[in-house]
């Protein structure tokens, strides 16, 4: 758990500096996006989370409590959230 922790930190550390190629990475993508993010994660700031998500004018959910893997904290939470994204979604086409 411990070099896994550290190995994600170096990875966010280098996409930290290299922001230019972080962002041009972000703004390539032209599906429809869904960011989910705990407000307690200590890996990822929330502020980074929030910024990425107006900049790229994605729907972003932060869930209360949760760290960095909603998907394994609260699945029944983040699967209620994006079932009903895509309901909203198909329900626009």
């Amino acid at each position: 758990m411990d070099r896994a922790f550290l190995s994600a930190s170096r990875s966010l550390a280098w996409t930290l500096v290299r922001a230019h190629r972080y962002h041009a990475a972000m703004a390539s993508i032209a599906a429809p996006v869904l960011l989910i993010h705990g407000d307690r994660d200590q890996l990822v700031p929330v502020a980074a989370a929030r910024a990425t998500a107006h900049r790229q004018a994605w729907r972003y959910v932060e869930l209360e409590g949760v760290g960095h893997l909603p998907q394994l904290q609260v699945p029944d939470l983040v699967a209620e959230h994006i079932l009903g994204w895509l309901h909203g979604r198909s329900a626009a086409s």
